[in-house]
């Protein structure tokens, strides 16, 4: 997993803190994720607003868009998926 939270997120103080709100809603969902997959996530400026709630809301939309859940059948063939939250 990796998580990437630029400069235009915040001062440090503010990425930190959407960092370790996203390692926490990952390492609690992380048993249901497939094995053998890499995660990155790109963490936007809107970030910095979100609440814990809205951040895991995210993460789950995302984790699901891209198949990452066990059980639920991967159609893309590698797992990769683009999501680009509706920017313009």
């Amino acid at each position: 997993m990796g998580l990437v939270v630029s400069r235009r997120v915040g001062k440090a103080v503010e990425r930190n803190k959407v960092r370790r709100r996203l390692q926490e809603i990952l390492r609690q969902r992380w048993d249901e994720l497939k094995d053998g997959r890499d995660l990155v996530l790109v963490v936007r400026k809107d970030a910095r607003n979100a609440g814990f709630r809205q951040l895991a809301k995210a993460v789950e939309d995302v984790v699901a868009r891209a198949g990452l859940i066990k059980g639920e059948n991967d159609e893309s063939g590698d797992g990769s998926l683009e999501v680009d939250g509706g920017r313009p």
